[in-house]
């Protein structure tokens, strides 16, 4: 359930192009825009005609990173893809498609609910390394996302947790909703770990309801593999889906890519991602 906006890493939404600012109770002859100041992640825009307060009294906004869509449109177009993303020489990762692989075996249902997160220790003496790191226990999100160590906001869907200084992978990161259908399944075995989410809605205001299916598996070398099983979502409802890996680190080296252009070889980006929307 979306009840935020957008907010990225400056690293982040500076791959997304242009976005437009408004004030959320704007009006004629406010005079927003009059003044601006930026400063790092932050921008101050002035109003000084706004009569919330009074006569003229006037206002300020403040945003940090708010993008409310993109400069043009990118439909979701990865339902019936594997891709492969594998470790590489440069401390980053090689994305290739592969043939199509799903484990229709799903395992163990975590009952995900509405924006919830479910805690996981790896069992089997399997263990994931990631970016320096090697993980016993991994947070499994029902908005698509895996977190290692942490978690983002824990109340509502917050697209803003992919440019947070958080290890993530972004199987799916949409406003998913298992809650009103589907679920959230994990297997854990020797050498890799799989989520499912099966079946998943999208989380939704108008009573439509879809179906959306993503798989993610964790390797012990450090692979890991997405693969899109019958994804109805093409534009997201609340206008923000992502697909990628965030490595967690400070000052990110930060890529925007698009996954049917394919193989992407030989980086070393903290950040890697396709955006879809509107």
């Amino acid at each position: 359930m979306c009840r935020g906006f957008a907010v990225y890493s400056p690293a982040v939404y500076a791959q997304l192009g242009e976005f437009k600012l408004t004030a959320s109770d704007g009006a004629a002859g406010d005079e927003f825009g009059w003044s601006v100041s930026i400063s790092g992640d932050y921008a101050v825009v002035g109003a000084w005609a706004d009569d919330d307060n009074g006569t003229n009294a006037g206002s300020a906004y403040v945003y940090s990173g708010f993008i409310p869509s993109t400069t043009a449109a990118n439909p979701f177009d990865l339902d019936g893809f594997t891709l492969l993303f594998s470790p590489n020489g440069a401390a980053g990762y090689d994305v290739n498609r592969i043939s199509f692989s799903f484990d229709a075996a799903l395992g163990s249902n975590v009952f995900a609910g509405d924006d919830t997160d479910h805690p996981i220790t790896f069992s089997s003496g399997f263990s994931f390394p990631y970016f320096g790191a090697t993980w016993s226990k991994i947070q499994i999100g029902s908005n698509g996302i895996v977190t290692f160590g942490d978690i983002g906001n824990a109340d509502f869907f917050d697209p803003s947790d992919f440019g947070l200084e958080l290890p993530m992978i972004a199987a799916f990161l949409g406003d998913l909703d298992p809650s009103t259908g589907g679920g959230v399944f994990f297997k854990q075995e020797a050498t890799k770990f799989t989520v499912t989410w099966n079946n998943v809605p999208e989380f939704r205001d108008d009573g439509v309801i879809n179906s959306n299916t993503i798989q993610l598996v964790l390797f012990n070398s450090g692979s890991f593999r997405i693969t899109y099983n019958g994804v109805d979502i093409v534009t997201p409802d609340n206008g923000s889906l992502i697909v990628g890996f965030n490595s967690g680190r400070t000052n990110p080296l930060v890529q925007s890519v698009d996954f049917t252009n394919v193989p992407i070889n030989g980086g070393s980006n903290d950040i890697l991602f396709e955006f879809f929307g509107p």
